[in-house]
């Protein structure tokens, strides 16, 4: 993969721009339209500032090194976002149910005993834990508006880029199994994968798969290997 010239990067930033800065009356008007900087900075980095008019609500920036066009550059944003805010707040909000469990478990210990001091301790935490979690709630959906903004502008200016992740994360599984000889392509938003014997005389396997905006690149790419395994 050839590195693209800094002339050409800046070209796909100001493509992006275009359309993620692009908004609907009603989006303005509702107070949802966010606005998006991209620029090149001298480092190479390629940064993004988040602006709520003319202040600057966030700003996050991702290595230039191996973009080859628009998905690489919204994918490093949306992929940026998971890392750096969504995954540690969900992380704390999905291990919920056990320390409330704990707590519960605690407290009931504790008035069986008509403890009051440790009573008035545990509720404290428990109060504590549950403004922490509507918190980290909040900003998870705040910057999920970001991401879903991110994904919109990927699925105007590449509609076929699940299509193409799931290419290229099943052809990396398949090289993980040893699995050759198979083909992969598309009409529309149907995948066709085939697969041949080892030097290629005949199909031992061919189906398609109906790919829509929900579908999930895992479970198609496991669904696929799964089935292409039983058959090697």
């Amino acid at each position: 993969m050839s590195k693209l010239t800094n002339k050409a990067i800046k070209e796909l930033l100001m493509k992006v721009s275009e359309v993620m800065n692009d908004y609907e009356q009603y989006e303005i008007e509702n107070g949802d339209a966010w606005g998006y900087v991209l620029k090149l900075n001298p480092n190479k980095n390629i940064e993004c500032r988040i602006m709520d008019d003319e202040w600057c609500e966030y700003t996050m920036a991702i290595p230039s090194d191996n973009i080859s066009g628009v998905k690489d550059i919204l994918k490093g944003f949306i992929n940026y976002l998971y890392e750096n805010e969504i995954n540690f707040r969900n992380g704390y909000l999905k291990a919920n149910k056990g320390w409330y469990a704990r707590k519960h478990k605690s407290l009931n210990t504790w008035f069986e005993r008509n403890n009051r001091t440790k009573i008035d301790a545990i509720v404290e935490d428990i109060s504590e834990r549950y403004s922490t979690t509507k918190r980290l709630e909040n900003e998870v959906e705040h910057y999920k508006v970001f991401i879903s903004r991110l994904y919109y502008v990927l699925n105007c200016l590449v509609p076929n880029y699940k299509l193409e992740d799931i290419k290229e994360v099943t052809f990396k599984r398949l090289n993980e199994f040893n699995i050759k000889n198979v083909g992969i392509s598309n009409i529309d938003n149907k995948l066709i994968v085939m697969k041949s014997n080892d030097d290629s005389s005949y199909i031992i396997d061919k189906f398609d798969i109906e790919i829509d905006s929900y579908s999930n690149v895992n479970i198609i790419v496991n669904q696929i290997v799964s089935r292409l395994r039983k058959v090697a």
